[in-house]
């Protein structure tokens, strides 16, 4: 599918991604009506934008946090196969030349509950030790720039990625002329932070015509001073 995608956009350009129901179809005659299901869960991920989100954050954000995000976004609004997701999100990077092989997997960094299972004897020991271990925690902000904090204390600006241990912090992200951001976390549950931030509304005040100002004429004081005496 993947060299059928590249001949599409040689084609066709990049725009034709915006048009999620004409990419599938076109993929599909192209592969003859195989691969379906991933034909499919491409036209998903289309209609969720995540090419633009590909191509718009690549300069700002490594693609292994990129890659991550994205596949939790699209999990957290359709029930699909993780691993299906996260190779539908390479597919897509590879062939919009966001990166030019697929970077080798991960190791997820073990929590606190899958380390006590594997060793109950000696817990103590290694409940103190975990505790004591930082685990690198990753902030990225749309816009890229925003100042973090953690706990009140300025910490540098996204892309950012610091070194924490194990607990519960507060974090707080502000930008220039954009609404500040506020959020509990907690390490290490929480390794990809995403902080979107919101433009501030402008008040704007009327202006007025000075016209509404300027004193009246002699003709109009005229009958101004009539209705005055009118009343008295």
């Amino acid at each position: 599918m993947k060299a059928a995608l590249s001949s599409i956009l040689q084609s066709e350009g990049n725009s034709i991604l915006d048009n999620p129901k004409k990419t599938k179809a076109l993929l599909l005659d192209y592969c003859s009506g195989n691969n379906k299901r991933e034909i499919t869960l491409l036209e998903q991920l289309l209609n969720e934008k995540v090419h633009t989100d590909l191509v718009r954050q690549k300069n700002t954000v490594p693609y292994s946090i990129l890659s991550v995000n994205l596949t939790r976004k699209i999990l957290d609004n359709h029930p699909l196969d993780e691993d299906l997701v996260r190779k539908g999100i390479d597919t897509l990077a590879i062939t919009l030349g966001v990166i030019k092989t697929v970077p080798m997997p991960q190791q997820k960094p073990e929590t606190l509950k899958e380390h006590i299972r594997k060793d109950t004897s000696t817990l103590p020991v290694k409940l103190n030790s975990i505790q004591q271990k930082s685990f690198n925690v990753n902030f990225y902000s749309e816009p890229p720039g925003a100042e973090i904090f953690i706990n009140g204390k300025f910490q540098g600006s996204s892309p950012l990625t610091l070194p924490l241990k194990q607990g519960s912090y507060f974090v707080s992200s502000s930008l220039s002329t954009y609404e500040d951001w506020k959020r509990d976390i907690t390490v290490p549950d929480e390794l990809y932070i995403r902080i979107e931030l919101n433009k501030k509304q402008s008040g704007i005040k009327p202006i007025y015509p000075n016209c509404l100002q300027k004193a009246p004429t002699p003709e109009n004081q005229g009958i101004l001073d009539k209705i005055r005496d009118s009343f008295k």
